[in-house]
């Protein structure tokens, strides 16, 4: 038998996994904007910036597993039910947002575009805000 405080803990993990990951999407928004409007290219921006996509990678592979409640209240821990459940509503758009374009338009030959759009590339980033707007409504 586990002990009370195991339970306790263990049960709010999605929800301080979820706090963690809001907190990151909000600082790669701001930061992305910031490297646009003032075409900044500092270091630490981009480590940052990655290290968000890391953990929202993190967030797509966790959200396989994660049990949900479903219309009537059921419990839903299935993990194929979970995994139709997530590819059919939000997968595609957590795929695109986490897809690094602007490491792809440098990789790219000849590509002579300015850095102002190289810069632009980013703003896929900006797709993961709706994650903050279903976390609120919760």
């Amino acid at each position: 038998m586990r002990p009370k405080w195991y339970s306790i803990f263990f049960q709010h993990i999605p929800f301080y996994w979820d706090v963690f990951v809001i907190i990151s999407i909000i600082v790669t928004g701001f930061l992305v904007t910031f490297q646009v409007v003032y075409d900044s290219s500092v270091v630490w921006q981009w480590v940052v910036i990655y290290i968000g996509d890391g953990l929202f990678f993190l967030s797509i592979i966790f959200r396989f597993f994660r049990s949900y409640t479903d219309e009537r209240g059921d419990k839903i821990t299935d993990i194929e039910e979970i995994a139709r459940r997530y590819l059919t509503s939000y997968f595609m758009l957590d795929l695109i947002s986490i897809i690094p374009v602007e490491l792809i338009a440098y990789g790219l030959p000849n590509m002579n575009v300015k850095e102002y759009f190289l810069a632009v590339f980013r703003l896929n980033r900006y797709i993961r805000l709706y994650k903050v707007w279903l976390f609120l409504r919760e």
